[in-house]
């Protein structure tokens, strides 16, 4: 059972923070770890370049009742999915980076 009260408050952002993240990644792209404690908000994850981690980061300030971010993002291609998917284009993680 989980003590902390704030666990059910928590749910709604983070859920929509990876609602808004999944819609504009691209196919086969590292996924983005977001969780959330009151107002702030971490985001861990692998990003393919610093376009794609700027507009993650103004994505979640940018989401209602959130009022910190901290950023855990790491610029860099994740190994495991360059192996595997090697025609993937890591420098385009997101869609339309500059249209968020």
């Amino acid at each position: 059972m989980n003590t902390n009260s704030n666990w059910r408050s928590d749910e709604p952002i983070t859920a929509a923070i990876e609602r808004q993240i999944q819609a504009r990644m691209q196919p086969h792209t590292p996924p983005i770890d977001v969780s959330a404690q009151g107002a702030t908000v971490t985001l861990t994850g692998h990003v393919a370049n610093q376009a794609t981690k700027e507009a993650i980061v103004q994505l979640a300030s940018a989401t209602p009742g959130v009022v910190n971010v901290n950023d855990n993002l790491v610029l860099g291609g994740h190994p495991f999915l360059d192996w595997f998917f090697p025609w993937r284009n890591p420098n385009r993680d997101l869609d339309q980076v500059s249209g968020t």
